[in-house]
């Protein structure tokens, strides 16, 4: 049965889809593969209907570009074929939503170019030419945007490194190092918005400690010297070094800053500190969950041998972090919420138990958020809802009676916002592991929980 709405949407969506001529090359060229042929029409429809879906289509365009390299550099046409490829990237590196997904399109052209340059060399001299677009069509992308300008900065100089590597493509290696050059410009110019890192290592260690290469290497002072050597490269300085793959990239820099938490080694306490202010770093979310995870590995130490103020500080800072995570809280954050929960409820001291059950009550309890279904019939709903009810299960099962209020909250929160859990999530494990624990203080709240979540027979399967 079709409803009003559902009749509304299809007769928005059902417009005419019109292939660009000059992107036509690409189902010239795949003819003969029946296969190929017919998934190379069916995306090219899609990136040029009115309402593009890039969180599913940017992985095909992808996976279609990479596989087929070979196919299109050996025909006569390849050239062609791999230029309209390029600029199928440069359509999603500027009109993807969410705009997220900017960033992984920038990402997977890098890679894609990089496939070109290494996978026919007989055929390179004639291929040349649709590295050299793309990079034509990537210099006023990065130019514009300071954030993909950052998050593109470590391919691109994999990519300047590789074409130095290859003999008679020399005016594409330096036409990529000016992409580079640009990027890296904007790299620094964003890091430089940031707190020192320098300042942080002596607010957290001391003073008058000495500041470690690692830190000096990220600090404002030596990123402000390599955008003016930049800045004179540009301008054709020839005292200024050519090789531009020796300054910082986006990874190089994120990877200085675990380097220096690794530094601090028995100083848990500065260590501590450092890795929540990279938490609250949006520019150093790819190493979030490395931090995550090395403050995961203090619990049990601290929950044994800190004193009571220092494990107070640390618990302040580690959930101001996670407080401030937004939409990247996930999984890893959940891993260590569920660490501290269990290690304090179950440790030696359990007095502090209200204290850490106080801060995760402030977190946001992520919700089922059902929105449908995918192409293939599989649920769309938040990965993290089950996550979260595992971990809070696990913190109350450490020990239900000093978890009464988190077992309360964990009721609320699923009376208010739903449950879903799927029969193959396997979560009656999660539940047995629960009635396995001393459930006797809080016997009557673990049944009103129970009855909230599909684990009696009558409904599994429902």
């Amino acid at each position: 049965m079709k409803t009003e709405a559902l009749l509304a949407n299809l007769e928005r969506t059902a417009v005419a889809v019109d292939i660009l001529p000059e992107h036509e090359v690409l189902l010239e060229i795949s003819e003969p593969q029946v296969g190929v042929h017919h998934d190379t029409e069916r995306l090219l429809r899609e990136i040029h209907h009115t309402y593009v879906g890039w969180t599913e289509t940017l992985p095909e365009l992808h996976r279609r570009a990479m596989n087929d390299v070979y196919l299109y550099s050996r025909h006569p046409r390849g050239p062609e074929g791999l230029a309209v490829y390029g600029d199928l990237y440069r359509k999603a590196a500027t009109e993807a939503v969410p705009e997220n997904l900017r960033a992984d399109a920038m990402r997977s052209w890098l890679a894609y170019l990089k496939k070109i340059v290494s996978t026919d060399q007989e055929r390179l001299a004639t291929n040349r030419s649709a590295v050299a677009q793309s990079l034509d069509q990537m210099m006023p992308i990065v130019a514009g945007s300071s954030h993909l300008a950052a998050e593109s900065s470590s391919r691109l100089r994999q990519l300047v490194v590789l074409l130095g590597e290859v003999d008679g493509l020399t005016s594409e290696r330096d036409q990529a190092a000016a992409v580079l050059r640009s990027a890296l410009g904007q790299l620094y110019g964003l890091w430089l918005e940031l707190d020192d890192p320098a300042e942080w290592f002596r607010a957290f260690v001391g003073i008058d400690a000495a500041v470690p290469a690692t830190v000096v290497s990220i600090s404002h002072e030596t990123l402000r010297a390599l955008r003016a050597q930049l800045a004179g490269f540009a301008a054709g300085d020839t005292s200024i070094p050519a090789d531009i793959t020796t300054f910082p990239d986006y990874s190089t820099i994120t990877r200085a800053y675990l380097a220096t938490a690794e530094g601090l080694g028995g100083a848990v306490d500065a260590r501590t500190r450092w890795l929540c202010k990279v938490l609250g770093e949006e520019l150093l979310s790819p190493i979030h969950e490395r931090a995550l995870w090395s403050l995961a590995r203090f619990c049990n130490t601290l929950v044994t041998h800190a004193d009571r103020a220092q494990f107070e500080r640390f618990i302040g800072d580690v959930f101001a972090a996670l407080r401030s995570a937004g939409d990247s809280y996930g999984a890893p954050h959940l891993d260590l919420v569920r660490r501290i929960g269990v290690a304090v409820l179950n440790g030696p001291r359990p007095s502090w138990a209200d204290m850490v059950i106080d801060e995760i009550l402030t977190l946001d309890f992520q919700r089922p958020d059902f929105s449908g279904f995918t192409d293939d019939w599989s649920v769309r709903v938040n990965p993290n809802h089950l996550k979260n009810i595992r971990a809070m299960l696990a913190i109350i099962g450490a020990n239900p009676g000093a978890a009464n209020r988190l077992l309360a909250a964990l009721v609320i929160h699923l009376e208010s916002g739903g449950v879903f859990i799927a029969d193959t999530d396997l979560f009656q494990k999660d539940v047995s592991q629960l009635l396995a624990a001393d459930i006797a203080p809080v016997y009557h709240q673990v049944r009103s929980l129970l009855r909230r979540l599909p684990v009696y027979f009558s409904e599994i399967g429902a």
